[in-house]
């Protein structure tokens, strides 16, 4: 609902009170009716995150309350991508592309609770309609992130909860998922299941979501016009690779078993060029970036080469990597927390989860003014776990960037963002890349590539 948030807000749609929130630091009090779907929004950081979690009982802070009415334990359910994989199973960064490393691991249809063969009418049908039948057998650590978050989605489902609050329900979705999670949302709404609690950024809610609280952005100083003469500079001296190509492939096969995860017939990228990839979930898009990376053990039995030489003739992962800013969803769900934002950016010199050398006095100021280009400036000695979802995000954007690379590798790097935060980064990339500077950017959102982009690879 949008408008004054001093008044109490009820959802309308039905005439009993399953729970109250009252937050008078984010301007919310209000109450949410069996039948009253609702859409938290509100700009990256204003605290979307912290009140969704708040309303399924996972995180409580001073001055933030919830009154439940008539609800027992468990039926208020929280789906959210943001939750780490490392505090779910221990798992290591590259286990997703090991063929063997996660046997053990669970197995999706262990996961959700078993159910598959043998389930009722309604598990087949919400299995079906998030498009998860396929993916029971299948090890957890092997899915994309958008496979993980319909799979995030039916564990939730089939518990039955009596309010569903999803977190930034489509972040990792294509365009056909996110369709088709719309639609079996409304089709619960509509059988009266569960009532919807939608936090995160809009675009195509569902249509039984009619109610909106904005949260207002929170206070903080005035963003520069332009990213400062230092980090400008160190862009504008990065050398061009001497090299003809940068990246030449193929034929590449990955598969797991009889799944197939990625099959390009070749592909040819030269020093400078500036490349989209898009294509449906599962398609292979951060397989294809983990083989360049060097992430993917399976990198080197296939044909590629980088910087015109083939991967494992004789040239170090490091000094591949010490060439190239990458950043990724799994980057962010196994990143520790305990670091301050700044030392966050840092270890991008190191391209490692620590920075193992002391950083010069011009790569802090480097990391200082794309802390400031953001007014992100206030958080540098804030502990990375402690930030918002869309904030941590946005810190792993920006230690891809930190060294000035030559080589980009961007993974939906603008997941969770709002679209202020995702113009200011487009802008950003757009002002320091030039023929220098080789781009390689995933995303399901148009709207989120950079202008400079004039290539594009469909898997």
């Amino acid at each position: 609902m949008d408008g004054n948030l001093d008044e109490p807000v009820s959802a309308a749609g039905g005439d009993r009170v399953l729970l109250r929130l009252r937050a008078p630091d984010y301007g919310v009090d209000l109450s949410l009716r069996r039948g009253g779907h609702l859409h938290l929004s509100g700009p990256r950081a204003s605290g979307k995150t912290t009140l969704a979690r708040a309303l399924a009982g996972r995180r409580r802070r001073r001055g933030i309350t919830v009154d439940y009415t008539g609800l027992g334990a468990g039926e208020v359910a929280l789906v959210t991508f943001s939750e780490p994989v490392r505090s779910v199973e221990p798992q290591f960064y590259q286990q997703r592309y090991n063929a063997s490393a996660t046997e053990g691991h669970a197995r999706v249809s262990d996961f959700i609770g078993g159910v598959g063969e043998g389930g009722g009418a309604r598990e087949q049908n919400l299995l079906d309609g998030l498009g998860v039948t396929p993916l029971l057998p299948l090890e957890r650590s092997k899915l994309s992130s958008g496979q993980h978050r319909r799979v995030l989605l039916a564990r939730a489902l089939l518990q039955r909860p009596r309010i569903l609050v999803v977190d930034n329900p489509y972040v990792g979705l294509d365009a056909p998922g996110r369709r088709t999670l719309n639609a079996l949302l409304d089709q619960l709404a509509a059988a009266g299941e569960v009532t919807l609690v939608l936090a995160g950024h809009g675009g195509a809610l569902p249509a039984c979501v009619r109610e909106r609280v904005e949260l207002p952005a929170p206070p903080g100083p005035p963003l520069p016009p332009a990213p400062g003469e230092r980090l400008r500079a160190a862009f504008a001296a990065t050398p061009a690779p001497a090299q003809r190509t940068v990246i030449d492939c193929g034929p590449l096969r990955i598969r797991y078993g009889e799944r197939t995860v990625l099959d390009l017939p070749g592909w040819t990228v030269r020093p400078g060029e500036k490349w989209s990839i898009y294509g449906p979930n599962g398609s292979g898009k951060s397989t294809l970036l983990s083989l360049l990376y060097g992430d993917n053990p399976q990198a080197y039995a296939q044909p590629i080469r980088l910087f015109d030489r083939r991967r494992g003739a004789g040239e170090s992962i490091w000094s591949v990597k010490a060439r190239t800013g990458f950043t990724s969803p799994e980057l962010h769900h196994h990143f520790p927390g305990g670091m301050s934002a700044e030392d966050a950016i840092l270890t991008g010199l190191s391209d490692t989860f620590v920075y193992a050398r002391r950083p010069t006095v011009a790569q802090r100021e480097r990391a200082f003014e794309l802390l400031a280009y953001f007014g992100l400036l206030p958080l540098r000695p804030r502990p990375f776990a402690s930030l918002s979802t869309g904030t941590q995000r946005l810190l792993l954007f920006l230690r891809a960037l930190v060294k000035a690379p030559p080589v980009l590798l961007l993974d939906e790097p603008f997941q969770t963002l709002d679209a202020p935060t995702v113009a200011r980064c487009r802008t950003l990339l757009d002002d320091l890349l030039g023929p220098a500077h080789t781009l390689i950017f995933v995303t399901h959102f148009r709207a989120e590539i950079p202008a400079c982009v004039d290539r594009k690879l469909r898997l």
